[in-house]
């Protein structure tokens, strides 16, 4: 059943409408209508149905399904209709705001391939187009905690000074792909460190300017786009592929957020499986999870405030390691126990002992 502009009784509300089916009466008598909610020709899920009848108040109960009301009126033709059109349009009205799902944005998380200038990229994360809309710079990146903002690799760093043994090739490769600086606008560097203090320590180790550039340039997620400062990465080796930032103070989710592209600064993680024998494709979902993905029960840790870094790394995802056995063709080692458990950090870019 689509949307229609009338509504119960004539009336109108101006962010919804009420579609009206009139079925052969049931055993009873009564008619069952069948009501529709609608927004911007969108059709949307109900959350109650109403039963009424000349004698008695209005009943609410769960909805028969997630498509349509179900209303049982009675038929008697002196029944008032409009003693309820205020009470339908008023959950119509509700209903066209809340009974949505939140929006989500699901990418694909395993290997990232594409050609670059002629050379063939291979490597792994989560494919993103940077820049123009009409022709994006493909990037391969890695959903990062360690990092609020994100930071894309730049040609630069596949210069013959930044090469370290590699080929060209192999750094491209590495590197996840790079973007063309020139191509980007660009952007001040000023709110980088305040958000990315981790950053700033880790880059220590190979220059004291952790970030020569910035851009200000649009990240295209499959159908979505959302624009935003990121860091550019020109120079040093403590890293790989380019960060997509999801930190705690992430400006990626809060601009997804604050554009309605999802429904919270928050992301679930399915890292997938690089299995030589049996690989796995992985997901990340920005502003929820992939219900297909969860098996057991949700376990619920809270994140320390403050959080002290993990080997002078900050670490938001910290879990302690109790157990750990080891099983390589039938014997088994045990390789962590209660007498010499390890604290870890759960980041996807990197794995940090």
């Amino acid at each position: 059943m689509g949307c229609s502009s009338g509504s119960l009784s004539g009336s109108r509300e101006s962010t919804g409408s009420l579609e009206l089916s009139n079925p052969p009466a049931d055993s009873a008598g009564d008619r069952l209508w069948r009501l529709q909610s609608c927004h911007g020709g969108i059709s949307r899920p109900p959350f109650l149905s109403i039963s009424v009848s000349t004698s008695h108040a209005p009943r609410v109960s769960p909805p028969k399904n997630r498509n349509h009301f179900l209303s049982s009126m009675a038929s008697s033709s002196n029944f008032n209709f409009s003693a309820l059109s205020l009470v339908f349009l008023l959950a119509v009205h509700a209903c066209a705001q809340t009974c949505l799902p939140p929006p989500t944005i699901e990418l694909t998380f395993g290997r990232c391939s594409f050609i670059y200038n002629d050379a063939e990229i291979n490597s792994y994360g989560i494919l993103v187009g940077v820049g123009n809309s009409s022709n994006p710079e493909n990037i391969c990146v890695m959903p990062s905690t360690v990092v609020n903002s994100t930071m894309l690799q730049s040609s630069e760093i596949c210069d013959s000074d930044q090469l370290d043994n590699m080929t060209r090739a192999q750094c491209l490769s590495r590197r996840g792909g790079v973007v063309t600086r020139d191509a980007l606008p660009s952007a001040p560097t000023d709110s980088l460190p305040g958000l990315n203090p981790g950053w700033v320590s880790l880059m220590s180790i190979d220059t004291t300017v952790p970030w020569q550039y910035a851009v200000q340039a649009a990240v295209q997620l499959r159908d979505q786009t959302v624009t935003m400062i990121e860091g550019l990465i020109t120079q040093g080796q403590q890293h790989t592929a380019s960060h997509l930032g999801l930190a705690e103070s992430s400006p990626l989710l809060q601009s997804l957020k604050d554009a309605g592209l999802i429904g919270a600064r928050s992301w679930g993680l399915n890292a997938g499986s690089q299995s030589y024998s049996a690989p796995r494709v992985g997901s990340l979902v920005l502003g929820g999870y992939d219900e297909e993905s969860i098996e057991g029960n949700f376990f619920s840790y809270d994140i320390p405030v403050p959080n002290p870094p993990l080997n002078n790394r900050p670490c938001p995802l910290k879990v302690k390691i109790v157990n750990m056995t080891l099983t390589v063709q039938n014997v088994s080692n045990s390789m962590v126990g209660p007498a010499n458990s390890l604290t870890a950090c759960v980041e996807p870019y990197v794995s940090q002992w």
